[in-house]
């Protein structure tokens, strides 16, 4: 939290790295569930 206080641009960056994560893991997920109703 002090680092947001100090830095507020560093609170876009990662909001942005969480999205990319959040979107990452979603693919993969869905990914693996096709995967596993195919096999």
């Amino acid at each position: 939290e002090q680092l947001c206080v100090e830095y507020p641009v560093d609170e876009e960056v990662s909001g942005a790295i969480w999205r990319s994560l959040l979107v990452t893991g979603a693919t993969l997920g869905f990914v693996a569930t096709i995967l596993a109703v195919t096999s």
